[in-house]
């Protein structure tokens, strides 16, 4: 299976993020992308989208309060 260009860049849309399983761990090979891989290696790291637009958000705000802070 031929991975996209985005895929290859790290380009992977927040609310996607380890929401299926990595094709190379399901296959029991090792993973080229190691721990930057988008995709989850076990249950453990699976989230749904739901929880991942409540992280971006979180990050979001915290990022603000950081910048707001320092000015």
């Amino acid at each position: 299976m031929p991975r996209s260009a985005k895929h290859l860049r790290g380009e992977v849309k927040p609310s996607k993020f380890k929401t299926s399983m990595c094709q190379y761990f399901i296959k029991d090979s090792e993973c080229p992308f190691g721990d930057k891989c988008a995709f989850a290696h076990g249950d453990t790291e699976l989230r749904s989208e739901q929880q991942n637009l409540v992280i971006h958000y979180l990050d979001h705000l915290i990022s603000s309060d950081d910048s707001d802070s320092s000015a």
